[in-house]
């Protein structure tokens, strides 16, 4: 953890320091560690030992008792969200499309956040079993793994899964929401920044609070299940893009975490952000002027990718 103080405040809304008291973080470690909606009598004693941790990091005490500051418990919290009309979900429907068997691509499109009028969210291990039933009607035995944004969320699972992790060959990762998702940034962004800019509003509106979003980002979404560490992807070749204006994910941290101890040259602490891909272990791509998502706009960050997913087919 890179900063220890803008971790506490994120995970209290953006709380001054002062406001976050010890009986306020017991609260937060309750339910990010012991998934607990309150901190049990018969915790304490761990909660405690998380407590004195933190307060190492911090290099300071925490006051007793309870400050101002609220927890940001994203499994727990109310979920804010604000009605469509009928026609935006029409505007949204899926088209079908004819199959071409000759491409070997499937594209499996997460409906629960995709604007669509659907059900629940599956569970992770549901969902690895329809992905595994997916391959096994094609015939599939092995694949390249592409995902972006909560698609890395599915990657996690499907690495995780004892189903599915020796059926998956490489993976590029694009704009990743589950590489250190125990950093607030990715709840406090999606689910209770104050938006200013244009396209934190439309982050607001279009996405953190439709239905199915919210409600999948609110009660669906635990990220203990969902965190991608470097160590999943030992022995696997992998690309990661980032996008240097990212405004969900603290890209900065997500690269230095990737590149530390990745045995390469360092010219300068940010090196990472200029290697050539080299298509061996990990590889991370990194657009500096670019939004999230917004590597699909850019006819250079999209050639890169479409060229790495053909590199990847072409090692077998």
């Amino acid at each position: 953890m890179e900063d220890p103080e803008r971790y506490l405040s994120l995970w209290h809304r953006g709380a001054s320091p002062a406001e976050i008291k010890r009986d306020n973080l017991k609260e937060f470690f309750a339910w990010a560690f012991l998934n607990k909606s309150f901190c049990d009598p018969d915790d304490q004693e761990e909660l405690e030992e998380y407590i004195n941790t933190t307060e190492i990091m911090l290099g300071r005490k925490l006051e007793p008792g309870r400050g101002r500051a609220i927890p940001l418990r994203v499994t727990l919290d109310k979920v804010k969200t604000l009605y469509r009309p009928l026609l935006w979900y029409l505007i949204n429907e899926p088209k079908e499309h004819d199959a071409d068997e000759s491409l070997g691509i499937i594209a499996i499109e997460i409906m629960p956040v995709s604007f669509r009028i659907t059900g629940a969210a599956l569970k992770k291990d549901d969902l690895c079993d329809e992905v595994l039933q997916i391959l096994q009607q094609h015939g599939w035995e092995k694949f390249i793994l592409v995902s972006h944004s909560y698609g890395s969320v599915i990657s996690s699972h499907l690495i995780h899964s004892p189903k599915t992790s020796a059926m998956v060959g490489p993976v590029v990762l694009i704009d990743p929401v589950s590489i250190l998702l125990h950093l607030p940034d990715v709840a406090y962004n999606f689910t209770c920044r104050p938006p200013k800019r244009a396209n934190e509003r439309q982050l607001s509106f279009f996405a953190s609070t439709d239905q199915s979003v919210a409600h999948t980002l609110g009660r669906c979404f635990f990220w203990s299940e969902n965190i991608l560490w470097k160590g999943d992807m030992q022995g696997r070749q992998w690309t990661v893009a980032l996008a240097g204006k990212d405004l969900l994910v603290n890209t900065e941290a997500v690269g230095r975490y990737l590149a530390k101890d990745l045995g390469r040259e360092r010219p300068s602490e940010d090196h990472w952000k200029h290697e050539t891909w080299k298509g061996q272990g990990l590889d991370i791509f990194w657009f500096d002027e670019l939004d999230h998502a917004q590597v699909f706009d850019s006819k250079r960050g999209l050639e890169n990718l479409v060229g790495v997913v053909r590199e990847y087919s072409l090692m077998g």
